[in-house]
């Protein structure tokens, strides 16, 4: 499964840097009939946390305010999907950047403002200022 992550992230280019965290689990599902135990059964899961980083270039050209930011973002991925349904769950994903400097607002799709943690506003670049 890790290898075959690695080949994906590989052939994607927007994706900077990852981490992935895989965690094992042993558990026991305990099936009654009545009040009699029917069915005692172990179980191992393997459960794996994909965060992929993307850097980007922030800032209008020619400005001085420029730099590069990173955003990152973090989902589940299971060993039955195909490589194709990682692909997709990788080049879908949302990936968030918080931030106070103004330069970021122009790498954004969508721009969040809050203000003493409620919701002010909530668009685009243009929407917002």
């Amino acid at each position: 499964m890790i290898e075959r992550i690695r080949s994906i992230l590989a052939e994607i280019p927007e994706v900077s840097a990852w981490k992935l965290t895989v965690s094992e689990k042993q558990s026991s599902e305990l099936f009654y009939v009545g009040r009699k135990l029917e069915t005692n059964r172990a179980t191992d899961t393997t459960n794996y946390v994909l965060t992929i980083y993307v850097d980007k270039e922030a800032g209008t050209a020619g400005s001085a305010d420029t730099g590069r930011t990173r955003g990152s973002a973090a989902f589940s991925i299971y060993a039955f999907m195909s490589d194709d349904e990682l692909r997709a769950k990788i080049r879908d994903s949302s990936i968030l950047i918080i931030s106070h400097q103004e330069r970021i607002l122009n790498i954004a799709d969508e721009i969040v403002v809050l203000k003493d943690g409620r919701l002010v506003r909530q668009g685009t670049r243009e929407d917002v200022l």
